[in-house]
């Protein structure tokens, strides 16, 4: 909702979804907005999966997800209203691509909006960087960009009127309840390890949930939104 309003995305906005998961974006943006939402993302299990859902919900035709690499989508020049990220610009091996394909995508007027983690290039905090870095691999995040990085992509394409909102008094919040239920799941997961009942991803999973609340605690990385225009 806050994503949506920052980005004025009205009835009719053709949007593009990029990393859409099972497409939960898609389908509120079509739902609560009006919009005519499309998804990107390389996991065909997830694709399938949400072109299940829009189906349940009788959105054919108004929500529409696409397998493929949302830093080479193959869609025509200018042709979305907005391009939208919710927590998956990140994983982007080469944010500065990504940056570039987006600005094409966008029709004159345009807006990005994403909502994601950055690392706090104002105000490094190089004593946690093994942290957010062990934290990243078991997420399997290649690397987060700076804030002041991004923003300085943003400007390098052509953006105009970027606003970021810096979100930690939100996000804190569910980070401190993700890093809570680690530690009670901490010993039982890593029995489980042991014993080769859980696999290495899920052990994985518990430890980054530890680890994530460490770094923005301690101010190494950030939680915020970006909203730009072309």
């Amino acid at each position: 909702r806050v994503m949506a309003e920052r980005a004025a995305i009205k009835p009719g906005d053709r949007v593009l979804d990029c990393g859409c998961g099972i497409g939960g974006g898609c389908i509120w943006l079509a739902e609560n907005v009006g919009a005519k939402a499309e998804g990107i993302n390389i996991s065909e299990y997830q694709i399938r999966r949400g072109r299940q859902l829009v189906k349940e919900r009788g959105l054919e035709g108004r929500v529409e997800l696409h397998v493929g690499d949302f830093a080479d989508t193959g869609f025509p020049d200018e042709s979305f209203d907005v391009v939208w990220g919710m927590e998956a610009m990140s994983y982007a091996p080469d944010k500065r691509k990504l940056v570039r394909e987006i600005y094409r995508l966008l029709k004159p007027g345009g807006r990005l909006v994403c909502s994601d983690g950055w690392m706090n290039d104002r105000d490094p905090k190089p004593e946690l960087d093994a942290v957010v870095r062990e934290w990243l691999d078991c997420w399997a995040v290649p690397h987060l960009a700076g804030a002041e990085e991004f923003k300085g992509y943003l400007r390098e394409v052509g953006f105009a009127d970027i606003k970021f909102w810096d979100a930690y008094d939100y996000a804190i919040r569910s980070s401190y309840r993700m890093y809570k239920y680690s530690l009670l799941a901490y010993p039982v997961a890593k029995v489980l390890r042991w014993v080769r009942l859980r696999s290495q991803a899920q052990w994985n999973n518990v430890r980054a949930a530890y680890l994530q609340y460490k770094g923005l605690e301690g101010r190494a990385w950030i939680h915020g939104h970006f909203v730009a225009t072309k």
